[in-house]
């Protein structure tokens, strides 16, 4: 996938949602030469829209993500080598 495509999908994915912060937590960089590798949570919150009406509802919905990117420097900068982020699964009692 091209870097415009990529850029091109998030585009369309933060036009089309109401309210999208990243709070990054737990964050880590660890150096070695040329190569970073950035470990952090990604404490995401969203509005929810009324899909009939695309106002924003009195709600939000959240999750948590653990991610890994892997950053290269090269002779035009650092360029992102890698990015992984998984789910973070939580029980009902530790949302409440």
């Amino acid at each position: 996938m091209s870097a415009a495509a990529v850029l091109r999908s998030w585009s369309m994915f933060m036009a089309n949602t109401a309210y999208i912060p990243f709070v990054l937590t737990d964050v880590r960089v660890p150096v070695n030469g040329d190569v970073a590798v950035v470990t952090c949570g990604e404490n995401i919150l969203t509005g929810m829209t009324d899909a009939a009406e695309n106002d924003a509802a009195p709600g939000f919905a959240g999750g948590r993500a653990v991610a890994t990117n892997v950053f290269r420097r090269t002779t035009d900068g650092c360029r992102l080598w890698v990015h992984h982020a998984s789910p973070v699964l939580t029980s009902p009692a530790e949302v409440g």
